[in-house]
């Protein structure tokens, strides 16, 4: 399955109208080019003409042999890396009869790019369950959903299609780069790609187009939900990695306790190694056994309630499990040995419990 980059368009307030230059003053990074199936399903046949009957998806192709890693510029020049969030400009121009009549400039934002790539797919008026590319509200909208793409939103609006007609659409994606300084290059000097396309709008279809709208809208509101909630989990998971390799560093300074290197004695309430070491594994996941460290044997402690009843006695004597985990951590386990009182001056048979885990410094657990 061919992985999809998602997108968002946000409104700028000051439209910059590229389609005014001549080719002579353009960095021409690449083409873009349309076809009435995503880009995303295989080989798609190209195509120069459209209706408002049509789906119409494009891509943007770089020149031979180059990838977007050349034209775009990059925090600490780091081409090769996987960027979060990025911005493209693109513009959108409609003309009649050789006059501009409408034109829309906005700024792309994608989310998780390694530029290393020669294609980008966008959509111009997508069918709604193939929807990828959507604007982001202006400020004046009461929701942060994301709006269709800007052609569909001006088919919608029909105010540069009030008749059936033919239009030619021009779409330009540029992007504002930035020279070593850090100062922005001249507008000459921008990498972009450029295409066009024939439309014959026909005034029947405009119902039909303001339902795909809508049910785009919709696609993209769900979309771009599950955006935000993956990159907030992808967040909270870095976080958590660094914290995680901060507690690990913190853990490498420890000393290791006395009873890593104490000789171990026998362990009492008939217990053996073994029988320790068996109920450990059975308790926990994901550890392997180091160690099984037994302190001295000072005897049976008796616990009593308020009425000086005896409740239970537990063995006075440290029992330690020192172990390494599947997550390449170590650690220990302190083991109680206790039994509990059954009346008669009788107990029943002492049993095992685990308490007091500490992380410890693997490199001096050898």
């Amino acid at each position: 399955m061919f992985k999809l980059y998602v997108a968002t368009f946000l409104m700028l307030l000051s439209p910059v109208l590229l389609s005014a230059q001549s080719n002579q003053t353009k960095k021409i990074a690449g083409k873009i080019i349309f076809a009435t199936q995503p880009f995303t399903t295989g080989n798609i046949s190209q195509a120069k003409s459209f209706t408002s009957a049509d789906f119409i998806y494009g891509q943007l192709v770089c020149n031979t042999d180059k990838k977007f890693n050349e034209f775009l510029t990059f925090p600490g020049n780091n081409k090769d890396s996987t960027y979060t969030n990025w911005n493209l400009h693109y513009n959108l121009d409609i003309y009649q009869n050789g006059n501009r009549i409408d034109m829309e400039s906005v700024e792309w934002d994608l989310f998780n790019v390694n530029w290393n790539i020669s294609t980008l797919n966008l959509d111009v008026l997508p069918a709604p369950k193939n929807a990828t590319t959507g604007i982001a509200p202006p400020m004046s909208s009461s929701t942060n959903d994301p709006f269709p793409p800007p052609f569909i939103d001006k088919l919608k609006k029909g105010f540069s299609f009030s008749e059936n007609g033919k239009y030619k659409i021009y779409v330009t994606v540029y992007d504002k780069t930035i020279d070593a300084r850090g100062y922005l290059n001249p507008e000459k000097e921008w990498p972009r790609f450029e295409g066009e396309f024939d439309f014959t709008y026909n005034i029947n279809d405009r119902g039909k187009i303001e339902n795909t709208y809508w049910a785009v809208r919709d696609t993209l509101k769900i979309l771009y939900a599950k955006i935000r909630n993956e990159q907030e989990l992808i967040k909270i998971a870095a976080k958590a990695k660094a914290k995680a390799q901060a507690d690990k560093a913190k853990v490498e300074t420890m000393q290791m306790p006395e009873s890593w290197t104490a000789k171990s004695q026998p362990i009492g309430g008939g217990f053996t190694v073994e029988q320790i070491k068996k109920f450990f594994l059975k308790e926990t996941t994901g550890k392997t056994i180091v160690k099984v460290f037994a302190g001295v044997n000072d005897g049976w402690v008796v616990q009593k309630d308020k009425y000086r009843i005896p409740t239970h006695q537990y063995l006075d004597q440290p029992v330690v499990v020192f172990f390494k985990n599947t997550n390449g951590q170590c650690g220990s386990h302190h083991i109680s040995i206790a039994q509990s009182y059954i009346g008669k001056g009788k107990y029943n048979k002492p049993g095992l419990d685990l308490y007091d885990e500490e992380l410890l410094p693997c490199s001096k657990m050898k």
